[in-house]
């Protein structure tokens, strides 16, 4: 499926994810390669949730996102992090790996900033 993500009201790019459901929610990245599919949670209201990354074995990028799926903000997540704590209350979030896969993604998400 793909899904526009904005960076400002012009500027957008369309990402190729799986959305998850009830079940794959829960289990997000764990125990998956760096070569997976680009995740996208969605809710039907605004959440604030943490995340971890136990029994992820890589990076990743999280990206929150608000209803009009402009970025809010973004993280690098290391393996085995306890909590990621959410920058406010969001719509959805997509976790990335990072892995050179994804490359053009990352660098959209990122901007001119150091990785």
């Amino acid at each position: 499926m793909f899904f526009k993500v904005y960076r400002n009201k012009h500027i957008f790019f369309d990402f190729n994810v799986l959305k998850v459901n009830s079940f794959t929610q829960f289990i997000g990245l764990m125990f998956s390669s760096s070569k997976t599919s680009i995740r996208l949670f969605y809710y039907n209201c605004d959440k604030l949730v943490d995340i971890h990354s136990w029994f992820v074995f890589y990076s990743f990028f999280i990206v929150w996102l608000d209803k009009k799926n402009r970025i809010i903000e973004y993280k690098l997540v290391k393996p085995f992090t306890f909590c990621v704590k959410a920058p406010c209350k969001f719509r959805s979030f997509l976790e990335i790996p990072f892995d050179e896969k994804y490359k053009k993604e990352v660098r959209f998400i990122v901007g001119k900033a150091k990785i």
